[in-house]
């Protein structure tokens, strides 16, 4: 299977259906900041490293996404693939989907999701692909890094000419966003983890800090109303957590 999926660079394996999985580009932008590689749609990668091909029931849905998505500057802040790098192919009787991720050079700015290289939302800013395969999200210092010579004292002040967004704030500490992450990677890596344990994962990510339903769906990629119905709810009523007026969840008086 590995010889099938042979690709240059890294190789990252994603499962989707019928439409580009929730953290696409996250991947994308952490690959280009990581040296670059191929991602494949369609395929599971198990924790010991085999590949298990699941196949894409309408590929071309998958395609057309990515035509379209690719110079979204909301989406991601430069174009890193055209029509050229991306392919259709079929691994026992079943479809995947290709996409070669160029490689962003050190001279150029990194690459990031979103309008802001140092946004605070989990799922907007600068990424670098961990050794676990997942993207990691860039605190300010790592960040600072990435950006190179292009970095200077009045980086997040003024905008580099060209930018859409005009008044960046000043770039927050992001490092409890990297604990938010490892804290959710197992939920992100298996969609049908058994409920104790999402339970577990939900309860660790309100001790770090009050999240709201939505943010926690985003964390975990699952739909903000079955994080509510499956996990929120319950931990209320156990006593576990308790909904500030803000609607963000944080851990009851009895379990801090």
């Amino acid at each position: 299977m590995s010889e099938l999926l042979r690709a240059e660079g890294r190789l990252v394996a994603m499962v989707a259906r019928d439409r580009l999985p929730p953290n696409f580009w996250e991947f994308c932008a952490a690959l280009a900041n990581s040296g670059g590689g191929t991602l494949v749609i369609g395929v599971h990668q198990r924790h010991n490293g085999l590949f298990i091909v699941k196949g894409l029931h309408k590929p071309e849905l998958i395609v057309e996404a990515l035509g379209k998505g690719a110079s979204d500057r909301k989406n991601i802040s430069r174009v890193l693939f055209s029509g050229g790098d991306i392919s259709t192919q079929k691994i026992l009787k079943k479809s995947i989907v290709r996409v070669n991720i160029k490689h962003s050079p050190t001279d150029r700015r990194p690459v990031y999701v979103g309008l802001d290289s140092y946004a605070r939302h989990p799922r907007k800013g600068t990424f670098v692909l961990g050794e676990s395969g997942m993207p990691i999200k860039c605190n300010a210092v790592a960040t600072d890094a990435l950006w190179g010579e292009w970095c200077h004292p009045y980086r997040r002040a003024q905008p580099i000419l060209g930018e859409e967004n005009p008044e960046p704030e000043a770039a927050p500490d992001t490092s409890s966003s990297d604990e938010l992450f490892a804290i959710a990677e197992p939920a992100k890596r298996h969609p049908r983890l058994a409920q104790g344990r999402m339970k577990d994962i939900v309860l660790d990510l309100c001790r770090r800090q009050p999240l709201t339903a939505e943010a926690i769906a985003e964390l975990v990629d699952r739909r903000a109303s079955n994080v509510v119905l499956r996990y929120l709810e319950p931990l209320v009523q156990e006593r576990k957590l308790v909904q500030r007026k803000d609607a963000a969840y944080e851990l009851a008086t009895s379990e801090k």
